[in-house]
């Protein structure tokens, strides 16, 4: 675990602190070390390197991820949302197909599961109106004759929005 810096600390130790979550002055083995020397010159910089043969600029940056409804369109036939906090369904279900237009396959080929969707009719009817094929409720770990009573109790649910 790394040291942290004291009040009234070095700018350079705070910088690599915050940069790097170390403490310079404070050795892996718990010894004292000594900051002999800050460099801070990007030409000097690049000197040091190229007369050490390392590397004088950063690596290239990473592509970009590609979103998750592209990951779909491109890798499956289905799509398995949990919808989180601020989760719109019809706006998912627009950028997914709008994703599977773009890449030249027919929306209608991707299928859409809602995992954990709340056993209330109002919240329901805008997974449904949003083209959500089907969803999953989320059922308690407690014993056989409880879910059982759940499972009744949402019954009306499925036979009503399945209409």
């Amino acid at each position: 675990m790394p040291h942290r810096a004291t009040a009234g600390a070095d700018p350079a130790q705070s910088s690599a602190l915050a940069a790097f979550d170390i403490d310079i002055e404070r050795c892996e083995c718990d010894g004292q070390l000594k900051v002999i020397a800050v460099i801070e010159d990007p030409v000097v910089i690049v000197r040091i390197l190229t007369h050490l043969k390392l590397p004088a600029r950063a690596p290239p940056r990473a592509p970009a991820r590609s979103s998750p409804f592209m990951r779909v369109v491109e890798f499956a036939d289905r799509w398995f949302p949990r919808p989180r906090k601020g989760w719109e369904p019809c706006n998912a279900v627009t950028r997914l197909h709008a994703g599977a237009a773009a890449a030249g396959r027919d929306p209608a080929t991707l299928s859409i599961t809602l995992f954990a969707a709340p056993a209330d009719r109002d919240k329901l009817v805008p997974y449904r109106e949003a083209g959500i094929d089907r969803v999953l409720f989320e059922v308690a770990d407690v014993s056989h004759d409880e879910i059982l009573r759940i499972l009744d109790r949402n019954a009306h649910l499925v036979v009503e929005l399945a209409a």
